[in-house]
Order: structure tokens, then sequence, then C-alpha cells
């Protein structure tokens, strides 16, 4: 329940083991018409939230999944929908975080999500995600 997703009308779909967060052009664009650079890195980032979500926290309320810092890069003008996409971890690399998690009751967690506007690849971002018991 984060407030800014429906403001900016983000739904998912799931594919597979990830996630796509969508979020339309016309209410997310800036002056030029093109993605604001503020929704494209929304989107991105909560689509490494989400996709942490569904892959580790079996109860929401114990845990926490925060952005810890993040590099970007925006390499075109979004000129139609925004379609966020997770790189998907590898089984070893799931176990190996949910066993950190477990053991350590927390575990920094890099996640890579690639943003597609009319399926061009138009933003990356590399996050370094957190999560902890409460």
């Amino acid at each position: 329940h984060i407030p800014i997703t429906k403001q900016m009308q983000i739904t998912a779909t799931y594919i597979e083991e990830t996630v796509a967060l969508h979020a339309p052009l016309e209410i997310n664009k800036n002056d030029k018409g093109t993605g604001f650079a503020g929704s494209v890195y929304s989107v991105a980032v909560l689509a490494g939230w989400v996709y942490l979500f569904h892959a580790f926290i079996k109860n929401y309320e114990s845990y926490d999944i925060l952005i810890h810092k993040a590099s970007v890069i925006y390499s075109a003008p979004a000129a139609h929908d925004l379609v966020a996409v997770p790189v998907e971890k590898s089984k070893n690399e799931l176990e190996t975080i949910s066993n950190t998690i477990t053991e350590k009751g927390k575990s920094r967690v890099a996640i890579e999500v690639n943003l597609y506007s009319d399926k061009e690849k138009v933003f990356s971002l590399h996050g370094d995600y957190y999560i902890r018991k409460k």
C-alpha cells in the first residue's frame, strides 16, 4: 500500500518468477512529452522492492525493505508507457540471500532493473536494497 502507486497508476503483471510494473506515460510525462525522470526512477525502484517482497518476505509485518543506494542510467527518452522489469536472481543467489536473512535477520541485496518504453530499454537501475527484521 504505497500511496504514489495510485497517483502514478502503477499496475503489476507477473512474468515467471519476477514482476513487471507498468505506468502510463500520459500522467507520468514531463513538459517535453516524455517520461518524467522522477516517475521513471520511482517505477524502477518500486519494481526492485516488489521483486524482493515476493521473493523473500512471508510476513510483511516482520520485515522492512529499504533502498539503500542506487545508480542509474537514462539511455533514451521514454516516449511511450513505462514498463520496469527486475532482472531475476539465480536460485543459488536467492537461497544465499534467504539464508542470510534467516541467520542474521538482515541482508543487503543488489537488484538490477531495466525500464522499457515500447520495448526499447530507456533506463537501467542498479539498486542496493536492505532487508531487515523490524
